[in-house]
């Protein structure tokens, strides 16, 4: 009986070791995230954005499509946030992930804008009357290959500051588009028409025999200052660009000549398109035109 109760105390003195031994553990992985979420943080609203919060993410979050202008907006949007506290840091049993929660005070509401297209400037007006809202944040936490702790993904924390501005369609003081969205190609573009190769006059035809000219003519519902390349392809694959210059015109008008296009007589059979771009973004694309 007397080895039988030692064996069952030892037992439980082993298990509250090592009970009181993990709590242990827990408390020093929970003190780590605790400092780097702290460290990250700080320095990233300390930039107003500067700070690459991606080289202490798992996940990378994709800001290359951003221009300076909306980089520009981001940096203020945050330089009205007025700060932010951990709420609670919850170690998983294996210690190799963890949840930790975020509040972040003040943020603008982005989701509010009305504005597309406007200046910089503009938006930065709107900015200042939108309302205050507390972002609530769940990071989930990761080791990585160094045994530290780092953020799996931060598309949570970029949603609340990036990802509307993506939408934003700037423009400069003469109205020109700094980068052109979705928004500015539904305002301002009406229609593209197929122009006959021999008459010269807009057509509804379907197909051209053996053309020694393609054209697509670009309405746009207003003049507009804008520098294109228009692209032709055959069969989705290019074929001829040429470079475009809209000064206060509503017509861009793309015509692309067979002998100087692929060196022949007329064009061969297939099927043609034609898409305007300003930069790398399409503003808008022709119908498909089978050749015979």
């Amino acid at each position: 009986m007397f080895k039988k109760i030692t064996a069952i105390l030892l037992t439980v003195c082993l298990l509250v070791s090592f009970s009181g031994c993990g709590f242990i553990m827990n408390k020093i992985e929970t003190s780590k995230i605790e400092s780097m979420v702290n460290a990250s943080l700080e320095e990233f609203f300390k930039t107003k954005g500067d700070y690459d919060l991606n080289s202490v993410s798992k996940k990378k979050y994709d800001l290359s499509d951003l221009v300076d202008e909306q980089k520009a907006l981001e940096s203020y949007v945050i330089s009205k946030c007025s700060g932010f506290e951990i709420k609670s840091i919850t170690v998983s049993d294996s210690r190799d992930s963890a949840q930790c929660n975020v509040e972040i005070y003040k943020v603008p509401d982005l989701s509010a804008l009305d504005t597309l297209i406007a200046t910089s400037d503009e938006y930065k007006d709107e900015i200042n009357s939108l309302k205050k809202k507390t972002v609530k944040l769940n990071f989930k936490m990761v080791k990585n290959k160094n045994d530290e702790w780092i953020f799996a993904d931060l598309t949570k924390l970029f949603d609340s500051f990036v990802t509307p501005l993506k939408e934003l369609c700037i423009i400069d003081e003469e109205g020109r588009p700094i980068n052109i969205t979705q928004a500015y190609i539904d305002q301002f573009f009406q229609e593209s028409v197929w122009y006959d190769p021999l008459m010269g006059n807009p057509t509804s035809s379907e197909s051209f025999t053996a053309p020694v000219a393609l054209a697509n003519y670009f309405y746009f519902k207003q003049p507009m200052d804008l520098d294109l390349t228009a692209v032709l392809y055959k069969d989705d694959e290019e074929i001829g660009r040429r470079d475009l210059t809209l000064d206060s015109a509503v017509i861009a008008k793309c015509e692309f000549d067979a002998s100087v296009t692929i060196d022949s007589s007329t064009f061969s059979s297939g099927s043609y398109k034609i898409v305007i771009y300003s930069g790398d973004v399409a503003i808008a694309e022709s119908s498909d035109i089978r050749v015979r």
